[in-house]
C-alpha cells in the first residue's frame, strides 16, 4: 500500500505544542477541568463501540425505491424529444448604433 509520509511544518509544531503546554498546565493547576470532556468523549467511544452495533445489525437496510431503476431512466429518454440547436438570424448593421429595444 502506498502511504504517503506526513510532514509538519513549524506553524504545525508550535500549535501542538502549545496545546500539550495547556493540557498540561489545566491538569496540574485543576485536574477535575478536563474531567467533563473525557467523561463526554468516553461515552461517545462506549456508546458507537456498543450500542451503535445494534442498529447495523438490526437488520435495518434502505430501501431500493430510493433510488430509481434502470428502466425509468429509459423511458424518460424515449420520451424526451430531441430539439435541434436553432440560430436566430441577427440584422445588426452597425456597431456604432444603440440597441433599438431595451
Amino acid at each position: 500500500m502506498n502511504r504517503r509520509r506526513m510532514y509538519f511544518s513549524t506553524t504545525d509544531y508550535i500549535i501542538y505544542g502549545l496545546a500539550i503546554w495547556g493540557v498540561l498546565v489545566s491538569l496540574i493547576s485543576n485536574p477535575f477541568t478536563l474531567l467533563l470532556p473525557i467523561l463526554l468523549i468516553g461515552g461517545l467511544f462506549a456508546y458507537n463501540r456498543y450500542l451503535g452495533n445494534r442498529a447495523r445489525s438490526s437488520g435495518y437496510r434502505p430501501s431500493g425505491s430510493a433510488r430509481p431503476s434502470a428502466s425509468r431512466y429509459e423511458e424518460a429518454r424515449k420520451k424526451s424529444k430531441t430539439v435541434p440547436f436553432r440560430v436566430i438570424p441577427g440584422n445588426k448593421d452597425s456597431e456604432d448604433e444603440p440597441p433599438r429595444y431595451h
